[in-house]
């Protein structure tokens, strides 16, 4: 008797003379699991009788692997069946651990890795929080706990028939998203290539002037203040990165609050200002057309 699977993965299967080859299929069919085995290990494993009514994947598996000489671990619906580890010469005893994963606000946590520490077992919860290792090393046994957004948790293993672990939330604070201006949309750092300086109105305000030209001097890169300007070489008073046009306008375009500016800068009072970038390379060009060869200086006023 085969039957489909309910959303929760209840396994309803009950058959005489079940091999590796039988379980297998019931579980990709009835659970989505899969079962991962070698030869060698196949060849060990006796047929058994199983009688299962909505039972979980691990009773199926209990079931089929108890009076086995192999035993299992589950990660991420991947079933690995490997060898039962036995009592050795110098009196290791291996048990069996099961226990839940919860949180901070006592709820299970499916998707948690448990590791034994300093061996390659390993399995995972199920959506209720739930695990269980199969043939552990009962000397010096230490748990791992993993999981996406927690706090790695190390316990140690003292005979509890259940362990119950509680995981701290891992709080990681963003960093720091610097967003500019460039006087026609506003954009984080790293998704702009174009060349830029940002100066905010901390640093604006360090120095005393009423002139926004003169506060910009010496805290701003590739801005370059022409101090003995004479007007008969068709200079300007502040160039970026150099002049780069012959016969056009030398002076670079000033924006402000997203509108081209034609009148004295200096007319602009500081204290009026949140924050001013400078835009230093071809990338400006781009949006702002010819006007903008000798660079941009985009002023965004406070609201």
């Amino acid at each position: 008797m085969l039957t489909s699977a309910p959303a929760l993965a209840q396994i309803t299967f009950s058959q005489k003379h079940v091999t590796i080859t039988d379980l297998r299929k019931v579980l990709e069919k009835q659970a989505g699991y899969t079962i991962f085995n070698t030869n060698s290990i196949s060849s060990q494993l006796k047929p058994v009788n199983i009688h299962l009514i909505n039972g979980s994947v691990e009773q199926l598996l209990d079931e089929f692997f108890r009076y086995q000489s192999c035993t299992y671990t589950i990660i991420d619906k991947i079933v690995t069946v490997i060898p039962r580890g036995r009592q050795s010469v110098i009196g290791k005893r291996v048990v069996n651990i099961k226990g839940k994963i919860l949180n901070e606000q006592s709820e299970p946590i499916p998707g948690a890795t448990i590791t034994i520490k300093g061996s390659n077992q390993q399995t995972s919860t199920n959506e209720n929080g739930e695990f269980k290792l199969n043939g552990v090393d009962e000397i010096e046994l230490n748990i791992i706990v993993t999981s996406v957004n927690y706090e790695p948790e190390e316990v140690n293993w003292q005979g509890e028939s259940e362990l119950n672990v509680r995981l701290k939330q891992h709080v990681s604070e963003l960093n720091k998203v610097q967003v500019v201006s460039t006087g026609y949309q506003k954009i984080s750092k790293d998704k702009t290539p174009g060349s830029f300086v940002k100066i905010d109105n901390e640093l604006l305000n360090r120095r005393v002037s009423t002139s926004v030209i003169d506060r910009l001097e010496g805290i701003t890169s590739g801005l370059i203040f022409n101090k003995n300007n004479n007007t008969t070489t068709n200079q300007t008073n502040i160039a970026i990165r150099g002049r780069s046009t012959i016969y056009a306008n030398a002076n670079p375009l000033i924006v402000v609050d997203n509108f081209p500016y034609t009148g004295d800068i200096n007319n602009i009072n500081p204290n009026d200002v949140e924050s001013i970038t400078v835009l230093k390379d071809a990338d400006a060009a781009s949006i702002w057309g010819a006007y903008s060869g000798n660079g941009v200086i985009v002023i965004t006023t406070k609201k």
